[in-house]
């Protein structure tokens, strides 16, 4: 009994509404912000390290230089840019961390469901374990992601997608067969997923643009500081709130995984099942 007890899923698995989705994620967020804030910032070092070097910082330095004491701003040789050649390498730095981004802060949200010991190093360290695999299919992603130019087919396509990432994770699966788990979960509750996403979306957008601007207001109005300092904490803050809102889309796309496995496999049984007979367990329930 004491064994049983010892385990502790961070989720009551049952059917979610929308609403209770969106109510997990929040919860989610705020009992665990330690944790994913930690796997979300990490994944946005690299490419802020060289945006920064890179002078990023400069154009927003101007951009205050301009608002405060215009007279002292000489574009007689042009606006300040970024340095072209370290701009350049974002891109393929992008790429390479881009599991890190997506994949520590999905792995992270289902160890917190499924009560499995987590923290900043051991998702990362389990993230690169897998990191090839992570690696396609992030690229399958942004494949499917092209096809928005034709919006119903790419939209269509990221949905059936969108739980292979969970899939891989926490059934240690293959890229082909969490691409074929995907797309069987998926299958007739496609408006249901695709509607969640929507609210989501729109729920992040609007916390980010509610905090940009005021982090920003921060940024310029702290007195003492140069138009140089000013336009490095600028990028350094515009990085990280967008990586903060990463866990949201994670645990929701996690959420409704869960909740197309209870529904569809009666995975609410079986995790009630390995609760009764199993303590803490050491790896995700397949």
């Amino acid at each position: 009994m004491a064994d049983a007890q010892a385990f502790q899923p961070g989720l009551r698995f049952r059917p979610l509404t929308v609403p209770d989705v969106l109510d997990e994620c929040f919860r989610l967020y705020r009992n665990h912000f330690a944790l994913f804030a930690g796997v979300a910032i990490l994944g946005a070092v690299p490419v802020t390290v060289l945006q920064l070097l890179a002078g990023t910082g400069n154009v927003y330095g101007t951009f205050y230089r301009v608002v405060t004491s215009p007279q002292s701003v000489n574009f007689a040789n042009g606006p300040p840019t970024a340095n072209p050649y370290l701009s350049f390498l974002q891109l393929p730095i992008s790429i390479a961390i881009a599991p890190f981004q997506y994949g520590t802060v999905t792995l992270a949200v289902i160890s917190v469901i499924l009560g499995t010991p987590a923290t900043v190093w051991s998702v990362a360290r389990d993230v690169l374990r897998r990191y090839w695999a992570l690696l396609a299919l992030y690229l399958l992603y942004t494949a499917a992601g092209i096809a928005l130019v034709c919006l119903p087919l790419g939209i269509w396509l990221l949905v059936r997608l969108s739980m292979a990432l969970p899939v891989l994770f926490t059934e240690r699966a293959s890229i082909g067969t969490a691409i074929d788990r995907s797309w069987r979960l998926v299958e007739r509750n496609w408006w249901r997923i695709f509607g969640t996403f929507v609210l989501v979306s729109i729920l992040v957008a609007v916390l980010e643009y509610a905090l940009l601007p005021l982090f920003m207001a921060v940024v310029f109005l702290l007195p003492g500081l140069s138009p140089d300092l000013r336009g490095d904490l600028a990028v350094i803050v515009t990085a990280l709130i967008g990586q903060l809102t990463l866990p949201f889309y994670a645990a929701a796309v996690t959420l409704l995984y869960f909740d197309l496995r209870v529904r569809k496999e009666a995975f609410d049984l079986e995790m009630m099942a390995y609760s009764i007979t199993h303590g803490q367990p050491e790896e995700a329930v397949t």
